[in-house]
């Protein structure tokens, strides 16, 4: 309730176990950040493959990469995720633990700064540019500002094997 009061309508969306990332997708550019803005484009070489998943030329998305158990096809947790940090044989570590990207923000597209745009506007854009498939994925969210509805989203989530849930102002600009 105080949430809501604090902050009206609200987008909710499931909390990942998995590393945050900032993929910056250009011509002749491909990077993948982490928050600490540290190059971690080497761990993912299903990145190679976006180019088959975008309507842009240009953007920068935020997302979570999360490991995917390949016997299970379950989301696996961050210390999984994370094995994909050994420099060596990653090629072998990506085909015992894939990685799917779910993305939930676009920053820019095109060469364009989208955040003063508020979370809904970037949202339609972010819809219009990521073609769901292969590793990438939307990240679902729901709109609403009953306080019932969150608490019910968040028990949803923790028993589907998410964190909990993130909730986000829908009327305010992209925050880094």
């Amino acid at each position: 309730s105080e949430m809501i009061e604090k902050m009206g309508e609200v987008a909710v969306e499931p909390k990942l176990d998995g590393l945050r990332l900032s993929l910056h997708l250009g011509p002749n550019l491909l990077k993948a950040f982490t928050r600490n803005l540290n190059d971690n484009s080497w761990m993912f070489p299903e990145l190679k493959k976006i180019d088959k998943y975008v309507n842009c030329n240009s953007a920068i998305f935020d997302c979570e990469a999360v490991g995917l158990n390949e016997e299970t096809k379950m989301m696996a947790n961050f210390q999984t995720t994370m094995t994909r940090r050994r420099k060596h044989d990653i090629g072998e570590t990506s085909k015992k633990v894939g990685i799917e990207f779910f993305t939930f923000d676009i920053i820019s597209k095109n060469g364009k700064s989208l955040m003063d745009k508020n979370y809904l506007e970037r949202r339609r854009i972010l819809e219009e540019t990521i073609k769901n498939g292969g590793p990438f994925k939307l990240v679902e969210y729901e709109i609403t500002k009953d306080p019932e509805r969150i608490n019910e989203l968040y028990k949803k989530r923790i028993s589907q094997g998410y964190e909990g849930i993130m909730v986000k102002r829908v009327n305010s600009g992209y925050i880094p």
